[in-house]
């Protein structure tokens, strides 16, 4: 009895000596062991309201909201001064059970905090019309079954951004900050620091075998650093892997490596027009020579916003904005362009979300030159927490993203989507050689020769504008595309460029134009056949009544009838711009 007795003297801990363990490692973040220890104690501590906020913390970090309520609220109540931070974690874990109501009050409750020039003001008003907004997006069904992609690939810390290798069949590639990462927890001073510090990201795969994905592995040392690697894609065919790089969050690096074990290793920086210091990220292919991504560089709409970029002789070059259809004051990243080269998908945290990012979709108009109106994809894709990354398979029936909704295994997680139907815009039969970028990059270009037969004839679109250029004897005449709105059929917004056009056929009347028409895919390939036609009849009813020879006008030659019908009519005979 008395050996027992000695025994049970030399293991045991007091209360205090557990509650100070407790303490520490959660001051290192390591939520679940810190809520081990508080649960051996928390008997003895009753009336320890401090300790309720800890073990509130501990649950809202392991994603258990409904108990992280429980403690969060009991402090709330009973301390004489709550926790800074305590109506924050309040709001977010309600935020994150859809109780949009009750974590409005908590944000107004938080704000009420905060000093009238805190820097996070602004966000937490945007929390709370988040809030106004998440009963409407939950009535948007994403018409798809979500899940995890399971434990083997996912951790309990940060999992996110998935992408494939063309070259390397039934693998995914993705960037998660768990703990095996190379150089382990270090701090600013990349130092390791088990209390200051943190994982940096790495670069993990899994292969697909008999339909399950096996556990997630590191890439070799060639590619995963002490510092933090983030992928983006591939491109070059898939033998060039596009990845940040860098020691914190905030700084890091656009780089380029060869993604082939036998190839010499080499990282090169990867500069998109001038070099900047401000963030770039998110980058999607939409071809080789062609990407979407994502930059808080000066100049657009307000934090982060999309932007294409296309590549010339080798060099990218300076990259367009958007616009405002697609970016806000808000913050636009993670882009994808489906096969169809028009249908976009990213995610936004403005206003309009139910909670964080939401993703959202949008389709880019041939005829307008615009995109249409931005909609949410709904639930069950979207949550009330950050949900991102979003990108569709090959044959569009499935789709992969990143979230950190609290059903997941902690942090942000990888879901995939499977859908009742395969999306059209990804489909092989839709997909197009020609994306938004080359469209927005295209004007119609004239050439008069003086030399022989003064045809005017249709050649390789240069940039925009209405200027007139002379080489010798060959005059070139830039004239814009010609528009019609997709509802009335009715051409509009040209009135310019046609008149341009009358004046050119009237002062050569020996002349010869092949007008092309374009349709707007509206999903029915023979009504979109047959307004192709009007169109171009109206335009040429137009040139006939302004005084073009009324003989000229000639016959309808169909050139395509794929997804996006190709119209071009001949005024005149075929002879000298013959249709291939």
């Amino acid at each position: 009895i008395i050996l027992l007795f000695a025994q049970t003297q030399l293991t045991a801990q007091s209360p205090s000596k557990i509650k100070k363990e407790a303490e520490r490692l959660l001051s290192e973040k390591e939520y679940q062991k810190s809520l081990t220890e508080y649960n051996k104690i928390k008997e003895k501590y009753v009336k320890d309201i401090d300790l309720k906020y800890n073990i509130g913390l501990c649950y809202y970090h392991l994603n258990n909201m409904e108990e992280a309520i429980v403690y969060l609220e009991f402090h709330s109540k009973n301390a004489k001064k709550p926790a800074p931070k305590t109506y924050y974690y309040l709001a977010k874990a309600l935020h994150a059970k859809n109780e949009f109501r009750a974590a409005a009050l908590y944000y107004k409750n938080h704000l009420r905090t905060l000093d009238t020039d805190h820097p996070e003001r602004d966000q937490f008003k945007r929390l709370i019309i988040q809030c106004t907004s998440g009963p409407k997006v939950e009535q948007i069904n994403s018409a798809a079954i979500v899940s995890t992609l399971g434990v083997e690939i996912n951790s309990p810390s940060d999992d996110y951004r998935i992408c494939f290798n063309p070259r390397v069949p039934n693998t995914l590639f993705f960037s998660s900050k768990r703990k095996t990462a190379t150089g382990g927890k270090l701090n600013s001073s990349n130092e390791l620091d088990p209390v200051n510090g943190s994982y940096r990201s790495d670069i993990y795969k899994s292969n697909l075998e008999q339909g399950t994905w096996k556990q997630a592995e590191a890439l070799p040392k060639r590619y995963n650093t002490k510092m933090s690697e983030d992928i983006m894609g591939f491109f070059d065919n898939g033998y060039q892997m596009l990845f940040l790089k860098g020691f914190s969050d905030g700084h890091k690096e656009v780089v380029k490596e060869n993604y082939d074990e036998d190839s010499i290793e080499v990282i090169l920086p990867f500069a998109i027009g001038a070099s900047s210091n401000h963030w770039d990220g998110d980058h999607f292919f939409a071809t080789d020579s062609s990407i979407v991504f994502a930059s808080d560089r000066p100049g657009g709409y307000g934090g982060r916003d999309l932007y294409y970029a296309t590549q010339k002789n080798g060099i990218w070059q300076v990259p367009t904005n958007l616009g405002a259809k697609v970016n806000t004051e808000y913050d636009e990243t993670s882009p994808f362009l489906a096969k169809d080269g028009r249908t976009l998908y990213f995610s936004s945290d403005g206003p309009s979300s139910m909670g964080g990012y939401d993703i959202y979709k949008t389709f880019f108009n041939d005829s307008t030159r615009t995109w249409q109106r931005v909609k949410n994809l709904g639930v069950p894709i979207n949550s009330s927490s950050h949900d991102k990354d979003f990108f569709l398979d090959e044959g569009g029936l499935k789709a992969y993203f990143s979230s950190n909704r609290i059903e997941g295994f902690g942090g942000f997680d990888l879901y995939s989507a499977y859908f009742r139907s395969p999306r059209q815009e990804q489909l092989q039969s839709n997909s197009s050689p020609q994306t938004f970028i080359e469209i927005l990059n295209t004007t119609t270009t004239l050439v008069e020769n003086n030399s022989s037969t003064n045809a005017i004839q249709q050649l390789t679109p240069l940039k925009n504008g209405g200027t007139t250029t002379t080489d010798g004897e060959k005059t070139t005449y830039n004239i814009a595309p010609i528009y019609y709105n997709a509802e009335t059929g009715k051409i509009e917004g040209s009135r310019n460029t046609i008149l341009a056009l009358k004046k050119l056929l009237v002062k050569h009347p020996e002349a010869t134009i092949l007008l092309s028409t374009h349709s707007d895919n509206s999903g029915n390939e023979v009504n979109d056949l047959y307004l192709t036609i009007k169109q171009s009849e109206d335009l040429s009813k137009q040139l006939i009544e302004s005084g073009v020879q009324n003989n000229k006008y000639g016959f309808v030659v169909v050139v395509k009838t794929t997804r996006l019908p190709t119209i071009k009519i001949l005024m005149e005979a075929p002879i000298l711009l013959p249709v291939k």
